[in-house]
């Protein structure tokens, strides 16, 4: 008979059923060309002692317990690889560190098996009046071997997806034919059973594929939408399914709760399992994700926030970490005066310009943005606008300062609230006014003294005495003109500020060293200082010009303390019965004592204007007879002391 004699219903069921077969059978599905061989361990949980006396009165045998088992876990191994030939089995007794997907697990017992036969026949007992009954006691016709055999998911999960895939009983008097029966409730074989559970619920997945990505390119603490951004994590088994399944049982990827700057929640349809402080196990969605939506919460730096996130893998594998790099933008407010020194009566624009910063330090503008301001030291000139500007298109905001004839220095203060944002972006600006008429330049002295071993007086009043001596500041000022009388112009200071300041001392105060004895002491100090704002107390000074006779004179004094003293006082002692070091931090302070007396000369204008500069030099050495200055050079060895300044006159 040919295939066209056949009858139509039956070619129908048998051309559906090659086509079932062909759609059921694991190896022609393409989906699994990706993925390695299933590697399965393989362990006797338990195999009771009667089992084996059993087994050697079957065999005859009186082989030792330890040699049975292996030949049982060999004869094991054999019926799995005749069950499924394409999986990987190992035996774990041989392998206890390997590395398995699912572990097949066999329990051996004895059981009774054939028809129920009477043991001990039913009897009566009798005693006195009363007879008792006692039935008869059952027993099996023959034993059979019993082996239960559980399918497991191996996982290392947290929350756990290890559970029981499946478990089978086979029975029999022949232990190998026992296993084969077990083996046999697996249906069409461990594999196709292991490939449907992958096909269907791949939780969790074999040799899986992980990739991270975020919602966008940046978040900002701009505003509510631009600090929330999603993370994801989608994880796909090998055979490119979902890793997800129903109700909590779904995939788990590890999400930090918390991060320097912010916090994340399940977003997405996504549940959450298990969330403490610090860590929580965000569940994998239908779509094959773990989402997570990350809110900025605090901070205006500009910053590339690294999170980490883990998965775990099917088998003994450990977690799969990814990193994810959030690009968080700063805010940054900044107020920029066209000129910040400027003159009574003049104007000036000033700048107010909000923009993001990325982590690298490029500049982003925010426009439409109100800013708030605040204006201090307004005498009697005039800021417009004065209490808040809205940025442009390049986010800036424009005022205009016009200073008054009283006003001596100004600040703006600029604020911007990102709202519903604990912090607020802020920047702010000085702008100094001067007087036509000031004179503005700096003041400084130099004064060293140094000697070496009985290079002078000092020094040789020790044995091995020698130091190096020296302290330098200079102080810029600021005077204002405060009238006139009998042609003589005075002027006050208003401003000072100690540019810089230090005060070194390297001494070795004495050094005494002879067969093996020594006694020694060094000090090394010193103090330093800038940026310092003087007082009028600290720096009282006065500048007056006669422009017809040409002279001028800067008096007063300068007294600044409270400078701290850095360095280290030691000593060494060895004479015998004495051994000591001392090493101690020095104390103290110091600073600038001055009584300023210098004066100048120019060449006078008929017309008596004043000179538009003023500067000199000052060595007091100079200015002391020869023989004296020999005299402290002896005593005190090489020095000097020399004073010098350098005023302009603002000019406009």
């Amino acid at each position: 008979m040919n295939v066209s004699e056949l009858p139509q219903n039956m070619l129908k069921r048998t051309l559906l059923l090659c086509i079932i077969v062909c759609l059921l059978t694991p190896h022609s599905v393409a989906q699994f060309s990706n993925c390695p061989k299933i590697r399965v361990g393989v362990q006797i949980k338990e195999i009771y002692p009667e089992v084996l006396d059993f087994l050697r009165q079957q065999t005859g045998s009186e082989k030792h317990s330890a040699v049975m088992l292996s030949e049982l876990g060999e004869m094991l191994m054999d019926c799995l690889r005749e069950n499924s030939p394409d999986l990987e089995f190992i035996y774990l007794s041989g392998a206890p560190g390997a590395d398995y997907d699912y572990l097949f697990s066999a329990l051996i017992a004895l059981s009774g098996g054939g028809e129920r036969v009477i043991v001990v026949p039913e009897y009566t007992i009798a005693d006195g009046d009363n007879i008792f009954i006692v039935p008869p006691v059952y027993g099996s016709e023959y034993t059979v071997y019993k082996v239960y055999s559980s399918l497991i998911v191996n996982s290392n999960c947290y929350p756990s997806r290890r559970y029981i895939l499946v478990i089978e009983i086979g029975g029999s008097d022949d232990i190998r034919r026992a296993i084969l029966t077990s083996l046999s409730g697996f249906g069409r074989g461990i594999e196709f059973l292991l490939y449907k559970r992958e096909s269907e619920r791949p939780v969790p997945p074999r040799v899986p594929q992980v990739e991270t990505k975020l919602e966008k390119e940046y978040i900002s603490p701009l505003d509510e939408e631009t600090r929330r951004i999603n993370i994801y994590e989608t994880v796909t088994s090998c055979n490119g399914v979902p890793a997800y399944w129903k109700s909590d049982h779904s995939q788990p990827v590890r999400f930090p709760v918390k991060t320097d700057r912010g916090e994340i929640e399940p977003t997405e349809n996504c549940k959450c399992y298990n969330s403490d402080s610090e860590v929580q196990y965000i569940l994998v969605n239908e779509a094959g994700y773990a989402a997570g939506e990350y809110t900025l919460k605090r901070g205006l730096d500009p910053l590339l926030e690294k999170i980490t996130l883990s998965t775990c893998p099917l088998g003994n594998k450990p977690n799969i970490e990814k990193e994810v790099e959030i690009i968080i933008r700063g805010l940054e407010l900044k107020v920029e005066p066209d000129r910040k020194e400027i003159y009574n009566g003049e104007e000036t624009s000033v700048k107010i310009d909000l923009h993001e910063i990325d982590p690298d330090g490029v500049k982003y503008p925010v426009a439409g943005r109100e800013v708030e301001l605040k204006i201090t030291g307004l005498e009697d000139g005039t800021v417009t606008p004065s209490d808040k500007v809205t940025t442009d298109g390049n986010g800036f905001a424009r005022l205009e300062y016009k200073a008054g004839k009283e006003d001596r220095q100004i600040k703006i203060e600029a604020t911007f609230t990102p709202p519903g944002y604990p912090e607020k972006a802020t920047g702010e600006a000085v702008i100094d006014v001067q007087d036509p008429n000031n004179w503005e330049g700096i003041i400084s002295k130099s004064e060293s003294m140094e000697a070496g071993e009985n290079q002078s007086l000092l020094a040789a009043l020790t044995p091995g005495g020698e130091y190096d001596i020296s302290k330098n500041w200079t102080v810029k000022v600021t005077f204002k003109p405060e009238g006139s009388n009998a042609g003589y112009l005075n002027y006050s200071i208003i401003k000072a500020v100690m540019l810089d300041f230090s005060d070194e001392m390297d001494q070795t105060m004495f050094h005494m060293e002879r067969e093996g004895r020594v006694i020694d002491g060094k000090s090394q100090e010193s103090a330093k200082a800038s940026g310092r704002a003087l007082s009028t107390a600290e720096c009282d000074l006065r500048l007056t010009i006669n422009p017809v006779n040409g002279k001028y004179w800067i008096a007063g004094e300068i007294n600044v303390e409270g400078i701290e003293i850095k360095g280290r006082d030691e000593m060494e002692i060895k004479v015998k019965p004495v051994d000591k070091e001392i090493d101690e931090a020095a104390e103290g302070t110091t600073g600038i004592n001055e009584e300023i007396d210098i004066s100048g000369s120019f060449t006078p204008n008929p017309a008596g204007k004043i000179p538009s500069d003023l500067n000199g030099t000052k060595d007091f050495l100079e200015e002391v007879p020869e023989e004296f200055r020999e005299f402290l050079e002896a005593l005190g060895g090489k020095q000097k002391m020399i004073m010098k300044w350098n005023l302009k006159r603002k000019v406009r």
